[in-house]
């Protein structure tokens, strides 16, 4: 489901009632990323790429970061810079993430919930493209589902414009190659607001 106009509409019709953008999924997320961050972000630049409302990041700037977005949905990128105009955020409209290499390199890339939502074919291509825009020691992190959604799981929200279903990202390990250092693999069972039962989240930590 990665093209910019099946994003659009998703956006378009849920920006403001999908769970995962409520504040109680965003609060959520926060606590568990934080877990993967340095102790100190000042002077870091940190890329939120498929930034969705830019929530879980523009926070960062408190704390001393460099913050941009990247967005793969046009109605996402005008909401955006209409949201965090004049806020100091650089704001990005990609398709793949070596667009980038030329204007900016970064130290943290956060790729949260990106890989559930692209074929595993492609995920080869996107890890590569996050390794050229990384400074050396950088730290990827990663986030998403143990396990797949089942295709009526999403009926409301994504279903309508795509058959889509959210992939798995426990085998996103096989496709890191030797270019990337697992610092950590971890799976934690968490209650989210869209789903009745708490479910099994993966995350990774890799460094360049």
């Amino acid at each position: 489901m990665y093209n910019g106009e099946t994003w659009d509409m998703v956006y378009m019709k849920h920006l403001h009632d999908a769970p995962w953008m409520s504040d109680e999924c965003i609060n959520l997320y926060s606590r568990i990323i934080d877990k993967y961050l340095p102790s100190n972000l000042s002077t870091l630049r940190i890329l939120d790429y498929g930034s969705g409302s830019g929530k879980l990041t523009y926070r960062l700037k408190e704390k001393g970061a460099s913050v941009d977005f990247a967005e793969i949905s046009q109605y996402m990128i005008d909401w955006l810079k209409q949201e965090y105009r004049n806020c100091g955020v650089n704001i990005y409209k990609v398709e793949y993430p070596q667009q980038l290499s030329k204007v900016a390199s970064y130290d943290i890339v956060l790729a949260w919930m990106f890989f559930c939502n692209v074929s595993p074919d492609f995920w080869q291509i996107f890890l590569r493209g996050f390794y050229e825009i990384m400074n050396s020691g950088a730290f990827l992190i990663i986030g998403g589902w143990d396990e797949e959604d089942p295709v009526n799981i999403k009926n409301n929200f994504v279903i309508p414009f795509t058959a889509h279903k959210a992939w798995s990202i426990n085998q996103l390990v096989n496709y890191i190659g030797g270019k990337f250092e697992i610092i950590n693999n971890e799976k934690i069972l968490i209650s989210h607001p869209f789903y009745e039962d708490p479910r099994v989240f993966r995350c990774y930590k890799l460094k360049k």
